[in-house]
């Protein structure tokens, strides 16, 4: 499994991850970053992304789940009532 570590946005630059087996399959961890850089990693990685997963519900937490939803048919787990979605 490979694990990519990216900051999101300023001025908060939070954490967020994107997980990938070696089977192509991959995992965002709190997408707080520009969409474009999730797809720029699983284009890289030759990856397909599979789910979205939480770790709370906070607004610097989530920035790139509408987009991501719009790309993709995604399960969400984790606070994603808390998150207004």
């Amino acid at each position: 499994m490979k694990l990519i570590h990216i900051h999101g946005v300023w001025p908060l630059y939070t954490n967020t991850f994107l997980l990938i087996t070696a089977a192509g399959h991959a995992v965002v961890v709190d997408p707080a970053a520009e969409a474009e850089t999730y797809l720029a990693q699983l284009k890289e990685n030759n990856a397909t992304l599979t789910d979205i997963f939480l770790t709370h519900g906070h607004e610097d937490h989530i920035g790139s789940i509408p987009y991501l939803l719009q790309k993709f048919d995604l399960p969400i787990y984790g606070t994603r009532l808390t998150c207004g979605l």
